[in-house]
């Protein structure tokens, strides 16, 4: 029996080294996973790794967290498990395990595929902080940390390997991983260690929370003393611990083997299936390709991760020469009658994304290009604001510029107008939603006819100017949306000139007209123009 571990970290330099350390004792090996750390957490991970072949420092990479982050990792390496093995499926970077797992998981009944903890939840006190200066090094604060919460918490911890195990990630946890072993194994939790630790964790947990998760509201404070206690409240550290789980776990009554067989085939079959209320309406998210490697696969991820699970997704390739089809084809496998792949027979944008209208079987069509990044609750968001506002036709959402190959974020798009009046307003100016944001009725975009597929660009604008004619437009306040930035982005190469601006007016022109605005708006549109063109000529002789 071996025991492989998936430690996800982000910013956990003061404890890594003495986390790995303890980890080393029992398991065979460690894929850490950094989701973006920038205090030297990854560095030090690495350099651990040199003199520990027990590590295995997979990748680092910011990305909005979610909780089927882990299961990257997972399907990257369970090639290197065997049917009976273990994975810890949770390795977090600040806990430490009471009962050694390597003897712990053989008294585990083989009735049983999953263990979940006793989480014993070591608080900061303000006694602490008054007592002791913390040195911000974990093996020398640990020993003035010695009180943990009455109320000891539970979570999944270990799940036993078998082939046919399954892990999207759209879930925390691999499926069918459900027949909890009575056995609960003991586990130290130092989630608060010191003053900045808390501080700089609670800073990392806002920005989660503003990317969208939203299990990590709680922590969303600005003082980090909100989250000290008081030694009254907690039970002082003894020397040893109560047993918290039954002492012969072979010992098991007949009855509960078959209802736990019982429950075994039920989940397996359960999720098979995917069971959904009648009153979610079915959502085509549409993506069009044309060379999107390496950054498909993350945007894809990103969609499959959606906490609303009601969706087909549909991928056109618009003739890609750089393997993007032949990716996507080894990767719609995985997903079976999920992911619908298809090639486009024309060329071009427009008759691209109409191509791929016209296989939409969905009440709503979300669009994605193939670099750009949705958060986990885009879909369910904009499901919900249709659903409730059956006047409006589309719903765009905020977003932000990140940098591809940095993982920086360039430009916060926050300032977009959000309600109607506001946006049709805004198309005397230019585009007021970002095309990759959009989710729209697909009976609405069918009787408007699609996009125009004579237009090179600005097809999205044109297409949302017939869409507002005929119902209302929206904006979410909410950034749902991470949008690619690179040097293969193919506006910055071809979208440009006298050209563009051209065409930029008449839409400006049109929304004059299509709104109903007074005619005295053309002015400063005509002469912007009339300057542009003025700027273009210069710069030819120049």
């Amino acid at each position: 029996m071996k025991i492989f571990g998936i430690c996800l970290i982000k910013n956990e330099v003061d404890i890594i080294e003495a986390c790995l350390k303890e980890y080393s004792n029992w398991v065979d090996k460690i894929i850490i996973y950094d989701n973006g750390s920038t205090d030297g957490t990854w560095e030090l991970v690495q350099e651990l790794a040199k003199s520990n072949d027990k590590i295995i420092p997979w990748k680092s990479e910011a990305r909005p967290y979610h909780d089927g982050l882990r299961s990257y990792a997972f399907n990257e390496f369970r090639h290197l498990s065997s049917e009976g093995d273990w994975w810890c499926v949770k390795m977090d970077s600040d806990e430490f395990y009471i009962d050694n797992p390597k003897e712990f998981l053989p008294k585990v009944s083989k009735w049983h595929n999953a263990v979940t903890s006793m989480h014993f939840e070591y608080k900061l006190t303000h006694e602490d902080v008054v007592e002791y200066k913390f040195k911000d090094r974990f093996p020398e604060d640990r020993e003035h940390l010695k009180y943990y919460a009455k109320k000891v918490t539970s979570e999944t911890r270990f799940v036993r390997y078998f082939d046919r195990l399954v892990w999207p990630d759209t879930h925390a946890f691999p499926l069918g991983s459900n027949l909890y072993s009575p056995l609960k194994i003991r586990i130290q939790h130092y989630q608060y260690r010191s003053p900045k630790q808390i501080d700089e964790r609670l800073k990392v947990r806002r920005q989660a929370t503003r990317d969208g998760y939203k299990y990590f509201k709680r922590d969303d404070v600005e003082d980090w003393k909100e989250k000290l206690e008081y030694r009254k409240n907690l039970i002082r550290e003894t020397p040893s611990f109560e047993v918290g789980y039954i002492s012969d776990p072979n010992i098991i009554p007949w009855y509960w083997k078959i209802i736990w067989t019982t429950m075994y085939f039920l989940n397996y079959f359960l999720n098979k299936i995917q069971i959904l209320p009648n009153s979610e309406k079915k959502v085509s998210v549409l993506v069009t390709c044309y060379n999107g490697m390496p950054y498909i696969k993350e945007a894809m991820e990103c969609i499959l991760s959606q906490t609303y699970q009601n969706f087909e997704l549909i991928i056109i390739d618009d003739n890609s020469s750089d393997g993007t089809y032949e990716f996507l084809i080894e990767f719609a496998k995985i997903f079976g009658d999920k992911i619908r792949l298809l090639k486009n027979p024309y060329k071009g944008r427009g008759k691209a994304l109409n191509y791929g209208l016209s296989k939409c079987t969905g009440e709503y069509v979300a669009i994605n290009d193939a670099d750009d990044f949705s958060l986990p609750l885009r879909l369910e968001k904009q499901v919900a604001f249709l659903n409730q506002n059956p006047e409006y036709g589309l719903v765009g959402t905020m977003s932000v510029l990140r940098h591809l190959e940095t993982g920086e974020i360039l430009e916060y798009s926050e300032n977009r107008p959000v309600h109607d009046k506001d946006i049709k307003f805004f198309f005397m100016k230019g585009q007021p939603i970002q095309h990759v944001t959009v989710m729209f009725r697909l009976e609405l975009a069918k009787r408007v006819s699609g996009y125009n597929e004579e237009i090179r660009f600005l097809f999205d604008r044109d297409f949302f100017l017939r869409i507002g004619k005929v119902s209302l437009l929206h904006n979410l306040e909410e950034i749902l949306v991470h949008v690619g930035e690179h040097n293969k982005r193919y506006f910055k190469l071809k979208h440009v000139g006298l050209e563009r601006a051209k065409l930029s007016t008449k839409y400006q022109l049109k929304a004059v007209d299509d709104f109903n605005f007074s005619p005295l708006y053309k002015i400063p549109i005509i002469a912007k123009y009339l300057w542009t063109m003025i700027l273009e000529v210069k710069n030819k002789f120049n």
